[in-house]
């Protein structure tokens, strides 16, 4: 007469095992994700913040033991971590919106109907801050390499082509706290950063996408200034030419003559080093007409990163 055996079969136990890892697994996940949301939602050191969140990007929620039905996805990190910057330096018109189903961030000069999100660029491989009814990628930010890049392509056609029903300085403020977040992960966190057209230091080239320029393009802004009291001027070397504007503020359009390939860009210069060429683009009628008429040959590259395309 046979026995029946008390031993559970050993394929029996390692299931029985695996279920019990992979349910360890997926809760000791659940915790660390909660850990990390708590860092992310509360700590005040940029770096800590800044670690949260890339931990949290790598982070794989899937499981099929243990569900976690409620959670963030991977660009709502990124928005969370800006915001969060953008609260340690007292940004005051700038503002997380909605849960986890529907995160964006508005500003408040824009209203309410404009709202960014980050998302992500597959032909690129790029994380990007951009509005949600164009999708016009404002600047890429890369965690992981420390880089912050502004595509100027998209600045110009998402506040000066597409807002150009507001005000100059609704504008500017608008885009102010994007510019103080950039310098901020620059000075704290050693990020790598690209202004484009936004930067306002006196030597920065603002580079043409086009390597050649058509002098009959400058030709058209010498006509456009016939009658403003604006005068045109040749540089010293023949190498542009230059025009200057209210308060003492220079554009230059030139090369350098020394290069045998010679690029073409843009210089502004004012006594502060406050103005950018965007600040002309949005104040100056003149500036901005010429710009725009002419884009396919004046338009500024979109990155000096070498993204953004």
């Amino acid at each position: 007469m046979k026995t029946m055996s008390n031993q559970t079969p050993k394929s029996s136990l390692a299931l029985m095992k695996q279920l019990s890892h992979s349910i360890k697994q997926g809760l000791e996940t659940g915790e660390r994700y909660v850990e990390l949301l708590n860092v992310l939602a509360n700590d005040q050191d940029p770096a800590v913040l800044l670690d949260a969140t890339k931990d949290l990007t790598k982070l794989n929620l899937t499981s099929n033991y243990v569900k976690l039905p409620e959670h963030y996805n991977f660009a709502d990190y990124y928005l969370i971590f800006i915001d969060r910057l953008l609260g340690l330096l007292k940004a005051q018109n700038t503002r997380l919106q909605g849960d986890h189903n529907d995160l964006r961030m508005q500003i408040a000069e824009l209203g309410e109907d404009v709202a960014f999100k980050f998302e992500r660029r597959i032909e690129t491989n790029e994380v990007c801050f951009a509005d949600q009814e164009y999708h016009l990628a404002l600047f890429s930010l890369d965690l992981e390499h420390r880089v912050l890049g502004f595509n100027s392509q998209a600045l110009v056609d998402f506040f000066v082509v597409n807002h150009s029903y507001q005000t100059a300085n609704d504008l500017q403020n608008a885009v102010a706290p994007l510019i103080n977040l950039a310098k901020f992960v620059q000075n704290e966190l050693n990020f790598t950063i690209d202004l484009g057209i936004l930067d306002t230091d006196n030597q920065f080239g603002y580079y043409l996408n086009r390597p050649d320029l058509h002098t009959t393009v400058i030709d058209k802004l010498f006509v456009a200034t016939a009658d403003t009291g604006y005068f045109l001027m040749n540089l010293p070397k023949s190498n542009g030419a230059e025009l200057e504007l209210e308060d003492q503020v220079k554009l230059q359009i030139k090369f350098d003559p020394q290069l045998e390939e010679p690029q073409w860009y843009f210089m502004v210069q004012d006594q502060a080093s406050r103005v950018s060429f965007f600040d002309l683009l949005l104040n100056s009628d003149l500036i901005q007409k010429w710009y725009l008429d002419n884009r396919d040959d004046l338009a500024v590259r979109p990155s000096n990163l070498g993204g953004l395309k």
